[in-house]
This record gives structure tokens, sequence and C-alpha cells, in this order.
């Protein structure tokens, strides 16, 4: 779907780690996107997990996520691809934050287009920011 200005994945579990749930926005930013991660319930304490960008076949694989008491938060820019690349593929976390295409996965989302109303510019506030100050 071309022509999308932002798109969006709610990540969730059905395996042994189903407390995991959160929210992943693909932004255009420049000649690529900024990808914005706001993740719950991951196992253990603190520790990385894998985090990758799944497209047509081809895996993007992104810094790994630092959890701290279960929750994640990440804002990177990569140059890989554009936000209108992205409806259809999916973000996936696994156990292994060295190679994130080979991990165990523990959670996934389907990325699909922001919906959004007409006239309306996307949201400039990062996932997990607070309300901007002028």
């Amino acid at each position: 779907m071309k022509g999308c200005l932002e798109t969006f994945a709610s990540i969730s579990s059905e395996n042994a780690c189903r407390s995991i749930c959160g929210q992943v926005r693909i932004s255009p930013l420049s000649c690529g996107s900024v990808i914005q991660a706001h993740i719950r319930g991951l196992p253990g304490r603190s520790g990385f997990f894998g985090f990758s960008v799944e497209l047509c076949g081809r895996t993007y694989p992104l810094p790994p996520l630092l959890s701290c008491d279960g929750e994640a938060l990440m804002s990177v820019y990569t140059g890989a691809f554009q936000p209108e690349d992205t409806p259809g593929g999916q973000i996936v976390l696994t156990t292994d934050p060295c190679s994130p295409h080979r991990g165990g996965v523990i959670a996934c989302g389907r990325i699909v287009p922001c919906i959004r109303q007409p006239g309306r510019p996307p949201q400039p506030r990062p996932l997990f920011a607070a309300p901007i100050r002028q």
C-alpha cells in the first residue's frame, strides 16, 4: 500500500509468554523510518531481546530491546525501508538479541496502516514521551 504516511503494529504473544503486549509505530523521517516501540510483560526482571521487522520474506534486524522490570522502550532510525513499504509485514520479538531472526519467537504483530481522520497530520509525539511543551 504505497502512499501511507505511518504504520502500526500491536504486539502480542500466544505462547508461554502470554503477558507480552505493546505497540510499535513506524513513521517517516528523511529517506527512512523512525521505529518506536513500547513493549510490556517481557519475561524476567531485565535483559535483552531480539527485535526485527520482516518484510516480503526479508528480515531487517534492529537494535536489541532492553527490558527493565519487563518493560522496554525504544526509538531507532533505519534507512532500510520506508513506512509505505511495511503494511503486511510483521514485527518479531525473540529470545536471542544477537540474532533476532534465529532466536525463539516470543511475540509478534502484523504491521497495518495507521487510520487517521482525513486532513489530520500524523501524531508527532513518540509513543512513550511526555506531552510536547511549547
